[in-house]
């Protein structure tokens, strides 16, 4: 059974016509993703309608007349950004442009002297899916912290990793002060080590530990918790994280 391609909209920000005539006939080469591609020749044409923010996927050549690829990039983000991934092509490969794309925010970066139809097929195509999977997890986190729970994971070290607003408005600790903590220093009393121990032994052997604690705040006040804990794998079964539900009682 053949696999369904994708269908994707995406804008080529290019100077070059001829350029435009080989990205044009690469992409109809494609075999996983059918792609229309629009076509700008200007800085700041390519700019406006990149924030417009109606397309898939961008592609922006690196040098722009006066300006360049990463002026327009840089720009964009300091609007807010768009939804769909930019990849940047060069003319020729740059290590030092490579790590400035990257660091601005591009999803990939290309050189033109060694693109063919499948890496840029394969490129498009997983820079829209991890795009696609980093939206969902942001829209996941959202729903998590409208919860009025306390959810936060630690990793199998015991560093925590995640720690939603509920976290925050029990305990009065920040994410930004909390997060690569020691789970059981910061938020327990001493006192608890041997039944924390006891939790963490039951959710290794059976997956889950259900039952009461007593958690500490950022003023060092007590608070007592209904607390859940479910071991948390990743796809070849190797415990992963712990994913923990506070509830005040």
């Amino acid at each position: 059974m053949t696999a369904a391609t994708e269908t994707l909209d995406v804008l080529l920000v290019e100077d070059d016509e001829d350029d435009y005539l080989i990205t044009k006939a690469l992409l109809d080469k494609a075999r996983t993703i059918d792609c229309t591609l629009d076509w700008v020749s200007s800085y700041e044409e390519g700019r406006d309608a990149v924030l417009e923010d109606a397309y898939d996927a961008y592609l922006v050549d690196y040098r722009l007349g006066a300006r360049s690829g990463l002026d327009l990039l840089e720009e964009v983000n300091e609007q807010g950004g768009v939804q769909g991934p930019i990849i940047l092509l060069t003319g020729q490969g740059d290590l030092e442009v490579d790590l400035q794309a990257m660091e601005a925010g591009a999803a990939d970066y290309l050189s033109k002297d060694q693109i063919d139809a499948p890496l840029l097929e394969s490129s498009l195509r997983y820079a829209v899916e991890r795009e696609a999977a980093e939206r969902r997890i942001r829209e996941q986190a959202q729903l998590l912290d409208r919860a009025r729970d306390a959810i936060l994971a630690y990793d199998m070290d015991g560093q925590i990793i995640y720690w939603n607003e509920g976290a925050e408005r029990l305990t009065g600790w920040s994410k930004e002060d909390i997060l690569g903590e020691w789970a059981h220093e910061c938020l327990y009393d001493p006192e608890q080590e041997d039944k924390l121990q006891q939790c963490h032994e039951t959710m290794m052997e059976e997956g889950e530990w259900m039952g009461e604690l007593r958690m500490r705040t950022a003023d060092g006040d007590e608070r007592i918790v209904e607390s859940r804990w479910t071991l948390v794998r990743d796809a070849d079964g190797t415990p992963k994280q712990a994913l923990v539900i506070n509830t005040d009682v």
